[in-house]
């Protein structure tokens, strides 16, 4: 069975970095927690087309308004 893995992050507009150190945290537990431990994190999506690879952690990252921190 396949687990596809999306980590999405909500910052207010004024987070200086991107992705959150949290959701960089995140990323690493699930690459070494599970068959995906060679994983490699891909940040957005933006020119990229079709299926995501296997060997993928997509990160995605919203930053506007004043959204405090939400990490799913």
């Amino acid at each position: 069975m396949r687990t596809d893995v999306e980590i999405l992050e909500a910052h207010h507009r004024n987070k200086k970095d991107a992705p959150s150190g949290t959701a960089l945290r995140l990323c690493e537990v699930v690459a070494t927690r599970s068959p995906r431990s060679r994983a490699r994190r891909r940040h957005g999506s933006h020119g990229h087309h079709g299926e995501r690879p296997r060997n993928k952690i997509g990160v995605q990252v919203v930053r506007g308004g004043d959204v405090v921190g939400e990490h799913t």
